[in-house]
């Protein structure tokens, strides 16, 4: 493991993006999050783990009441967008992952135009993804940032980016050096951009 100890945030500008990243240690509530859109996932058939259930107890239960009033399921690509203009954290979306066979490169990138759409639908200038340590190992980490990046380069270099400017990534201390690793791959995962996307069964 990499010893280095970052700032944090520890901030990425990478060369000819107009998006920054923030890489940041996760707080202790998600309630305590300060921006535009929080992204949170969840596979079928899965509880509320502990922060998101804090996040529902603070603003209410109007994210377990989103959930019920569009039949959320956590299908890959379900999702439902939950406007908290009272909050810290002003917009939640929750993105279905499906099951474990769902998940792969192209379909984590289309789960990424999933949200960058509902950023520009909100006029979000700051996006927020917690990394929770879970399963997830030092090299499907790294994985999954450069998919991100790769996407996130995409949308920078067309007119969609809309307001968004930096995008938080919240995770453990032991998770940053990975994290970081990851988004400083530079070169493209395709050849062709086919900007993968999975379907938005809710809304």
């Amino acid at each position: 493991m990499n010893k280095t100890k970052y700032a944090d945030p520890f901030i990425i500008q990478p060369a000819g993006f107009a998006v920054s990243f923030a890489v940041r240690t996760m707080p202790d509530r998600l309630s305590e999050v300060d921006t535009d859109l929080l992204v949170l996932t969840m596979h079928e058939h899965m509880q509320f783990g502990p922060g998101l259930q804090e996040l529902d107890a603070a603003c209410a239960g109007a994210i377990t009441k989103g959930m019920a009033d569009c039949q959320f399921a956590g299908a890959l690509g379900d999702s439902v967008l939950i406007s908290l203009p009272d909050a810290k954290t002003r917009n939640v979306l929750i993105v279905g992952l499906g099951n474990d066979r769902d998940i792969g490169r192209f379909s984590y990138c289309g789960f990424i135009g999933l949200w960058l759409d509902r950023a520009k639908k909100v006029n979000a200038k700051r996006v927020t993804l917690p990394f929770s340590p879970g399963r997830l190992t030092s090299i499907n980490l790294m994985g999954m940032l450069a998919v991100l990046k790769c996407r996130v380069q995409q949308v920078s270099l067309s007119s969609s980016r809309a307001d968004l400017s930096t995008i938080e990534i919240l995770c453990s201390p032991q998770a940053k050096p990975w994290i970081i690793e990851g988004l400083s791959i530079d070169k493209p995962l395709c050849p062709t951009c086919t900007y993968p996307q999975i379907e938005h069964q809710t809304e």
